[in-house]
């Protein structure tokens, strides 16, 4: 799966550094410097860049008090805001189609999608909700896809969807184990081709999305989650 997923950001992401493994390679590791951790250190981790959510049963003013006494007790250096880098990533792939070999039980497939963003006169939020509900009509659990695919065996259990938004592009990747992997990459493309869905399959999937939504609010951890996004 981390193969896979690495795999899918360097044939799709040709400039922008999401393309590149979070850790690094051997070599870059093994090039790092003491100097070089403590500036990220303290570029990055200083209070000025950071913010904290805290949720839960619990007094705010006390709250707020000990994380003032916390952070009274401690001396930072001036911080200095980094400057944000843009990149130029052009709408075309790496590479089209790659097969990795490796030792694994059952063969992973992925499919994925680079979309400029600038194309839409919409927000990139807005534009992300608008591609997962597309999506999960096109392949969700209710869709009519899932369902023959798995009357066909291609498939056991739903795509996988994800959205990787690089800023100026959005990656959109179906993915499952399938040993039919050829069969199920021509099944997505023919689906892609021949979008449909009425508005009362829209209308649906927006009252089960505010539904998820008004639910989650009873999970305090997620709360937080949805906070901090």
């Amino acid at each position: 799966g981390d193969l896979l997923y690495d795999t899918i950001r360097k044939n799709t992401i040709k400039v922008n550094p999401f393309k590149e493994s979070i850790i690094g390679t051997v070599a870059e590791v093994n090039s790092l410097t003491k100097e070089m951790l403590e500036n990220c250190y303290n570029t990055f981790y200083h209070p000025g860049n950071m913010f904290l959510v805290v949720t839960g049963n619990f007094d705010k003013d006390e709250m707020i008090a000990a994380i003032k006494q916390n952070q009274d007790s401690k001396k930072f250096s001036d911080y200095v805001k980094p400057k944000l880098k843009k990149y130029k990533e052009p709408d075309d792939v790496v590479k089209d189609m790659e097969i990795v070999k490796c030792n694994t039980n059952i063969p992973k497939a992925s499919y994925n999608i680079k979309i400029n963003v600038n194309n839409f006169s919409m927000d990139k939020r807005k534009l992300s909700i608008y591609m997962y509900i597309i999506f999960n009509l096109l392949f969700g659990d209710t869709s009519s896809f899932d369902e023959d695919m798995k009357k066909k065996e291609i498939i056991t259990s739903t795509l996988y969807y994800n959205l990787l938004n690089i800023d100026t592009h959005f990656v959109i990747t179906l993915s499952n184990s399938t040993d039919k992997y050829e069969d199920l990459i021509k099944e997505i493309e023919n689906r892609l081709s021949n979008i449909s869905f009425d508005k009362s399959e829209l209308e649906r999937k927006k009252k089960v999305l505010i539904s998820n939504e008004i639910f989650s609010y009873e999970n305090i951890e997620m709360v937080n989650d949805m906070i901090v996004d």
